[in-house]
C-alpha cells in the first residue's frame, strides 16, 4: 500500500508539472513578441499563422489595422504585433517544410484585456512626495535694511508612469501621450521655466520646454520631469506661481491601444508669493 501511494504521488506530480509546462504565455494588445524555431537552412521553408484552436485549421486573419501583424514571414523567426486583437487564447503555429514533407508546431498565447492608465503624481525620482501648495523657496529670509531681495529657484516634479491594472507595465514597442505644461502666475502671466527629464534618459523624447506636444517613451515604464521656475515676490496672491502638467491621449505599443478610461491626468502646484518688502527708511 505504501508503494502504491508513493507511485500515485509521483504521477500526480508529473501531471502537475506537465500542466505548468503547458501554461499559456500571457500577452497584451499593443505588445510585440518574437517567436522562433531552429533554422534548418536554405532547404527549409517556414509558414507562420495565428489560429483559433490547436488543430491549426482556422486562422484568425490579420491586416495592418486589426488583430495582429506578422513580420518576417517565411523565415524561422517572426515578430508578431498584437494590435486590436480580442482577449482570449490563440495558437501561434509554424509549419516547416523540406521538400514535399512538413511538420507543424504551435504554442498557445493568452491575450489579456488591455487596461492601461497614464498616471501622473507629485513625486520626485526617489518617490518623495512634493507639496502641492507651499510658500516659494525664498520665503522666510531675513534681509538688512537695504539689501535686495533675490529670487530663489523653485523645483517641482511630475513623475509619469504607465500602469496596467494598477501595476507598472512596460510594452515592448513603447508608449506616447499628449501633454500640456503651463507655468504662470495667478494673474495668468506666463513665466520662464527650465524643463528637464531627470537623468536625461534617451528613452524619453518630446519635452524640453513649457507648452504642449507629444511625449514618446521607449523602454521605460516610468520617468520624472523637473520644472524649475524662479520666485515671484510680490504684494498679493496674484503673484503666486502655478505649475500644471496635464497628460492625455495615451497610446500604447505598435497597435496604438488607447487608455481605457481616457480621463487624462493632471497635477497642479501652487507656490505662494512672499512680500517684496521695501527697504527700511529712518527719519
Amino acid at each position: 500500500m505504501k508503494k502504491f501511494f508513493t507511485l500515485f504521488s509521483v504521477l500526480i506530480f508529473l501531471g502537475m508539472s506537465a500542466n505548468v509546462l503547458a501554461q499559456d504565455a500571457t500577452h497584451y494588445p499593443g505588445e510585440v513578441h518574437t517567436f522562433r524555431v531552429d533554422d534548418h537552412g536554405a532547404a527549409a521553408s517556414y509558414a507562420w499563422e495565428v489560429y483559433t484552436d490547436a488543430t491549426l485549421k482556422t486562422a484568425v486573419g490579420s491586416n495592418s489595422n486589426a488583430n495582429y501583424i506578422i513580420s518576417g514571414e517565411g523565415t524561422h523567426e517572426v515578430t508578431i504585433t498584437w494590435t486590436n486583437i480580442a482577449p482570449t487564447t490563440y495558437y501561434v503555429g509554424v509549419t516547416e517544410t523540406i521538400g514535399n514533407c512538413s511538420t507543424s508546431r504551435y504554442t498557445s498565447v493568452a491575450i489579456n484585456a488591455a487596461s492601461y492608465d497614464l498616471v501622473v503624481v507629485n513625486e520626485d525620482a526617489s518617490e518623495n512626495v512634493i507639496d502641492l501648495e507651499t510658500c516659494m523657496e525664498g520665503a522666510g529670509r531675513i534681509f538688512n535694511m537695504s539689501e535686495a531681495i533675490t529670487p530663489l529657484d523653485n523645483v517641482v516634479y511630475f513623475t509619469v508612469s504607465l500602469e496596467n491594472e494598477g501595476s507598472l507595465f512596460n510594452p515592448q514597442d513603447g508608449w506616447a501621450f499628449d501633454y500640456i505644461l503651463t507655468v504662470k502666475d495667478a494673474a495668468d502671466v506666463t513665466k520662464t521655466a527650465t524643463v528637464v527629464v531627470v537623468g536625461t534618459p534617451t528613452e524619453v523624447s518630446g519635452i524640453s520646454t513649457t507648452g504642449s506636444g507629444t511625449i514618446s517613451v521607449d523602454g521605460l515604464n516610468k520617468f520624472t520631469i523637473a520644472v524649475t521656475v524662479a520666485d515671484n515676490p510680490g504684494t498679493s496672491s496674484s503673484d503666486d506661481l502655478l505649475v500644471q502638467f496635464v497628460g492625455t491621449n495615451l497610446e500604447v505599443g505598435a497597435g496604438k491601444i488607447t487608455e481605457t478610461d481616457s480621463k487624462g491626468n493632471a497635477i497642479n502646484y501652487t507656490r505662494n508669493t512672499y512680500p517684496n518688502t521695501s527697504a527700511i527708511t529712518v527719519d
